[in-house]
């Protein structure tokens, strides 16, 4: 092979692992994988009645029949849930702060039972990621003393590390910059021989 071949071949190479590269970094960065969507997370901590959902296929039992269910996610999108007890569903709809904080109070009591809870979220331009099973609870026949009103819950600080609009296109540029000094590099030395 002749030169001139092996930079073609080196400059295709390079092309398409440098949008490989970029493609991960920037799906990564902005937790896109699997969610198919714009720049929003399904990936975001879940409470209700003050108790992180860890796993939402995990019943857990809350105290009260009126539950304040609250998380963190993306900021500035609209959080859509789907309460749903058997065939009967609940839609309710919040958004998200800057800081990515949402809160949802519920007013009235909710009817002793088994209950999931499901969520998808729309971002700004207003892209729609799939529904996500987000935590399944009970609500018990019999609630403690003196909690059938709203639970007080205190409300943990933030702990999500997230990316901001400027982060991928950082990762982009940096991708960019590394591969085209490569290629720069290999050029040079083909040409020395």
């Amino acid at each position: 092979m002749n030169k001139q071949k092996i930079l073609v071949l080196l400059k295709v190479s390079i092309f398409i692992f440098g949008f490989i590269s970029c493609e991960t970094q920037y799906v990564k960065a902005f937790g896109l994988y699997e969610s198919g969507s714009s720049v929003i997370k399904q990936n975001a901590q879940i409470y209700i009645d003050g108790t992180q959902i860890e796993n939402p296929q995990e019943k857990v039992t809350i105290r009260t029949n009126k539950p304040i269910i609250f998380g963190y996610t993306v900021n500035n999108v609209k959080i859509n849930l789907i309460l749903s007890q058997g065939e009967v569903k609940q839609s309710m709809e919040e958004s998200t702060d800057a800081s990515g904080y949402w809160i949802h109070p519920f007013e009235t009591s909710i009817p002793a039972g088994d209950y999931t809870l499901s969520q998808s979220l729309t971002d700004n331009s207003g892209v729609i990621t799939d529904s996500e099973l987000i935590a399944t609870f009970q609500v018990p026949e019999t609630l403690p003393a003196k909690q059938s009103i709203q639970s007080i819950v205190n409300i943990p600080t933030v702990s999500l590390r997230k990316f901001n609009y400027l982060t991928g296109p950082m990762i982009i540029l940096a991708v960019i910059l590394i591969l085209t000094i490569s290629y720069k590099l290999i050029k040079s030395i083909i040409s020395h021989e």
